[in-house]
């Protein structure tokens, strides 16, 4: 990831004769925004971008580029990154963030900041994600639930965990 581009998952393979890439997805957008995104095999701004027409969800993500037409053409792309400006990414709904947003994030309780930590990771769960925080010596995991977050402040790079003490002094 830079600062301009995010890289959206990797090609692993061809889908289909009318050149659909399998996608194996880093994060949540190509599911929640199936078609219309401008991708670029490249992070840069010489390098051309495709437009996805449809998307579909197997065991990965099948995309098709309105610009590929073969299984000839899709093999070219096979081990490639998939990338996206972020200046691209359609704004999420009105309280939810992507991962690449929170990802950063110091956690607050009340008016204590703990600057020491950051957010480094979001790990899926069956029940809930979990919120992965460290100050590269601890390690603290915060189920992402209601009871446990509060406030996400992206303006001020901060994320509210209710408790935190609690967390903390359970390490």
């Amino acid at each position: 990831m830079t600062d301009i581009y995010l890289i959206l998952g990797k090609v692993v393979g061809t889908h289909g004769l009318q050149g659909g890439l399998k996608v194996v997805a880093d994060r949540g957008i190509l599911s929640s925004f199936p078609s219309n995104l401008l991708i670029q095999f490249e992070p840069s701004k010489t390098e051309p971008e495709y437009k996805i027409i449809s998307t579909s969800k197997q065991k990965t993500f099948v995309i098709k580029i309105e610009e590929i037409n073969s299984v000839e053409q899709a093999e070219l792309f096979v081990g490639k990154n998939v990338y996206i400006e972020k200046s691209k990414i359609p704004p999420p709904e009105k309280g939810e963030f992507y991962e690449f947003q929170l990802i950063g994030l110091i956690p607050r309780e009340k008016d204590k900041i703990y600057s020491d930590f950051k957010l480094i990771n979001i790990i899926e769960s069956p029940a809930h994600p979990l919120l992965e925080f460290s100050d590269g010596l601890q390690t603290i995991l915060i189920p992402y639930i209601n009871r446990f977050v509060g406030e996400i402040d992206l303006t001020k790079n901060e994320i509210e965990v209710i408790d935190w003490q609690d967390w903390f002094n359970a390490l």
